[in-house]
């Protein structure tokens, strides 16, 4: 109905917000489209249609104005963002969603570029890092740093289950008895049946100190798995070290993926590499435990032995 009326901004404002909230509700935290229930995927497919028609970008450009000024903290592009966002989502599109993951940040919405970077992250694994070239490496760097200081800033909130944002972001609510209700096929609802001998496809209430242990721990361990395997990847990366045959005027191979032009820029990309293994080794500390952070700390030297010589 709100869609057929679009020379009205606060119905296209209205079906904006409905379609985003729906999508929110569908592809919350942790939860892709190949996990979603047939139910969900119909309704996903019936929005995707539907985001199709509205198409902000044809409207009128007094209609524009007008939903701009209904939503003045974000405006068209951002919520055109959020769109694209979930069709990311749904392409699997790693590259987008690092790029809008960082924007979101810049631009605060800090729930958003949660959600991005997680879900840019999903597949990786230690090999993925030997395939990257030095500018691609500091990307992916630079993209899991933001999400760690954003899952940081998450996981320490006093009272997430009162957060609107939180409630949004991973699609639970809280009941008028203060118990909170977990909906199947949630990251949360999934976490919370692991450890049950017969876990339940239906939503499950909650007390709130179990949700509060259970949001925390999860997302701890859901990072920590992650960061550990990037850590591990990086002790492997050689594409910034220097290529000791070419240094000698002789280096033939053409497969060959080490620094032949040691110059500044060359310089400055190794030392950026180097910082956030830094930055790395003291979140290793706090999302993985002492073990792992000495393990990681110990080998590092032996990986960066080239800027005391440069």
């Amino acid at each position: 109905m709100l869609l057929r009326d679009k020379n009205s901004g606060e119905a296209t404002q209205l079906a904006t917000q409905k379609l985003l909230d729906a999508l929110w509700d569908i592809l919350s935290f942790g939860v892709t489209p190949d996990e979603i229930d047939g139910d969900a995927l119909a309704k996903l497919r019936k929005i995707r249609q539907l985001i199709e028609r509205l198409d902000l970008q044809s409207l009128d450009a007094k209609i524009q104005q007008e939903v701009e000024f209904l939503y003045p903290s974000s405006g068209l592009q951002l919520i055109d963002s959020q769109f694209q966002m979930f069709e990311a989502i749904r392409n699997v599109n790693t590259n987008q969603l690092m790029a809008l993951g960082k924007t979101f940040f810049q631009d605060g919405n800090k729930s958003a570029a949660l959600l991005c970077l997680d879900h840019s992250f999903r597949d990786f694994n230690t090999q993925i890092l030997q395939s990257y070239t030095d500018s691609q490496i500091l990307t992916t760097a630079s993209a899991l740093y933001v999400y760690a200081l954003i899952l940081q800033e998450v996981i320490i909130l006093p009272d997430p289950w009162d957060r609107r944002t939180v409630q949004k972001l991973f699609s639970f609510s809280v009941q008028l008895s203060g118990r909170i209700c977990l909906p199947r096929g949630t990251f949360l609802h999934d976490c919370s049946q692991r450890s049950l001998r017969h876990p339940s496809s239906d939503n499950t209430d909650v007390e709130v100190r179990y949700f509060y242990d259970l949001y925390q721990s999860t997302l701890r361990e859901r990072f920590k798995k992650l960061l550990e395997a990037y850590c591990d990847g990086c002790l492997q990366v050689r594409v910034f070290d220097p290529c000791e045959h070419s240094a000698a005027g002789r280096c033939d191979r053409a497969d060959c993926t080490r620094q032949h032009k040691l110059d500044r820029a060359w310089f400055d990309m190794r030392l950026g590499f180097h910082m956030y293994l830094v930055d790395f080794s003291i979140l290793l500390h706090f999302f993985g435990g002492d073990f792992r952070y000495q393990r990681f700390v110990s080998k590092l030297p032996s990986t960066q032995h080239a800027y005391h010589t440069f």
